[in-house]
């Protein structure tokens, strides 16, 4: 299992990506929302945000996405934490074990790369995404 920081920016999370992956060194990619399957239906301006960030170096990841103009968005849930799950079984007991006292915000189910991904706010407030590749 991989424990890694997901970091939710308002528009400038190239800007920010780049700056730590000065900071730190490491590998950096990025995914706009236009390289995604999610283009369709959005507005042309927030084509350009970036759906996904991954900064990882050794042992080590930072993932990051752009939420811009959302007033939703607030000090305090721009954060949350990312499990890399190396089974769905793992994922779904995970997911039953932080829900039940916290909150699902999203159930298991497929992304568009065919991930099992899930998130919960746990009892105490934090944000969790948990994620399970099939490789």
């Amino acid at each position: 299992m991989i424990l890694a920081p997901h970091i939710t920016f308002s528009g400038n999370c190239r800007e920010a990506m780049t700056y730590y992956r000065d900071c730190f060194g490491g590998e950096l990619h990025f995914q706009t929302v236009e390289d995604s399957p999610h283009t369709f239906g959005l507005p042309k301006s927030f084509r350009e945000a970036v759906v996904h960030a991954t900064l990882h170096g050794e042992n080590w990841m930072i993932l990051g996405s752009d939420l811009p103009d959302t007033p939703q968005l607030k000090t305090g849930n721009r954060l949350c934490f990312q499990l890399h799950f190396e089974s769905e079984a793992a994922l779904n007991k995970a997911f039953q074990q932080l829900s039940e006292k916290g909150k699902a915000l999203q159930q298991p189910d497929r992304n568009h790369w065919g991930q099992l991904v899930a998130e919960v706010e746990d009892s105490f407030r934090i944000r969790w995404q948990l994620i399970a590749s099939s490789y």
